[in-house]
């Protein structure tokens, strides 16, 4: 353009600016915890499973992107691929928080990363919208186990074998309830004294920390 001057001015052409990515949601932001290293991000995924940024227009829609997802986290379990698993899982209980099964999957592949109080609250929100599901209190007791609550894995696998209907199904869950009792047995208990120490605290107006002054 021209100055008032009459000199020749040239503009430099503004600075690109994408667009900011938008906040992740609470599921995908507690998967991405645990996608870091390289080749394991968020964007990584994404662009091997382009259905995770998808938005469903309708149910139906939400129903079949929902069961694709479980789908291909199920495959990514089995390739032992568990933040993939993790991410995949996550989208959808994003999309259909309601779904017992897919909190017991994310609860199942939390184990095998290690994050045994997510597990935990997966397996609680499995049961909480299930009771009848057996597998639910199932997960609950591995992830107690995994935290060394002993006592309450063994209330809870109890829990599971009520649920079983089949005599067969119900044999592995109680020797593993007396493995939980035999743990609990075991751990170190912690002492409690009877009785306080005569000087222990010092009686108000002889001084010290909790005395007068």
């Amino acid at each position: 353009y021209t100055s008032s001057s009459g000199a020749i001015c040239t503009r430099s052409p503004a600075p690109l600016r994408l667009p900011p990515r938008p906040p992740l949601r609470p599921p995908l932001r507690m998967a991405a915890a645990f996608t870091g290293g390289s080749g394991h991000g968020l964007d990584s995924f994404e662009a091997r499973h382009p259905l995770l940024t998808e938005e469903p227009e309708d149910d139906g829609q939400r129903q079949r992107l929902t069961d694709e997802l479980k789908n291909r986290g199920n495959g990514a379990f089995k390739a032992k691929s568990m933040r993939e698993a993790l991410v995949l899982y996550s989208r959808a209980i994003e999309l259909t928080p309601d779904n017992a099964a897919l909190r017991g999957n994310s609860s199942m592949t939390q184990l095998q990363l290690g994050a045994f109080p997510e597990a935990l609250a997966d397996a609680e929100k499995a049961v909480e919208l299930d009771a009848s599901w057996a597998k639910g209190y199932y997960r609950k007791a591995q992830a107690l186990d995994k935290l060394e609550r002993w006592d309450e894995a063994g209330f809870a696998m109890e829990e599971a074998i009520r649920r079983t209907e089949s005599e067969k199904g119900k044999k592995p869950l109680q020797k593993l309830v007396l493995e939980y009792q035999k743990k609990a047995a075991e751990k170190p208990k912690v002492k409690v004294e009877d009785e306080v120490a005569p000087d222990r605290f010092k009686k108000a107006g002889e001084g010290g920390d909790f005395g007068g002054g």
